[in-house]
């Protein structure tokens, strides 16, 4: 996969969510969020599987990733 902005090869890798080593029983969930929404106490959020596919450009220092939705619980 080539980088849309350079066109240089993006290198291959996961975007996954990772416990901090102060409290590593800790879940964290990696949730889109609308923009008019931060900030906010109720806003549109989705959550996202915590590990996906991405790609990272060394050159552009951007990350771009395939996210898929977590699947609902009930």
């Amino acid at each position: 996969m080539e980088c849309k902005y350079c066109g240089k090869t993006l290198q291959r890798g996961v975007i996954r969510s990772k416990a901090s080593l102060i409290n590593i029983s800790a879940i964290s969930d990696i949730v889109w969020t609308d923009e008019q929404d931060i900030g906010k106490l109720k806003r549109n959020e989705v959550k996202l599987k915590n590990m996906s596919k991405a790609y990272y450009c060394e050159t552009c220092k951007l990350v771009f990733a395939e996210l898929e939705l977590k699947p609902p619980i009930f």
